[in-house]
């Protein structure tokens, strides 16, 4: 099984992510985008990035054999 925290170890998609429902406020008002915003820290961790399972394992593997670089390297 795969950490799912993994899966969001970027920040590039969580800055996406959170300037789509900025903009979202601002343009609708929209009261859940507001409360999404004001407790983001706990709304971010509702999201669930999907893709496709193939991607998902060619980045497990890369994972792996970034670790195993590393640990020769040591």
């Amino acid at each position: 099984t795969v950490d799912r925290a993994l899966w969001h170890a970027g920040q590039t998609d969580e800055a996406l992510l959170k300037g789509l429902v900025e903009r979202h406020f601002q343009f609708t008002g929209s009261p859940r985008a507001k409360a999404l915003l004001e407790n983001w820290d706990a709304s971010r961790r509702q999201f669930v990035k999907v893709f496709p399972t193939e991607y998902k394992r060619a980045l497990v593997e890369l994972g792996a054999k970034k670790a195993n670089q590393e640990e020769l390297a040591a």
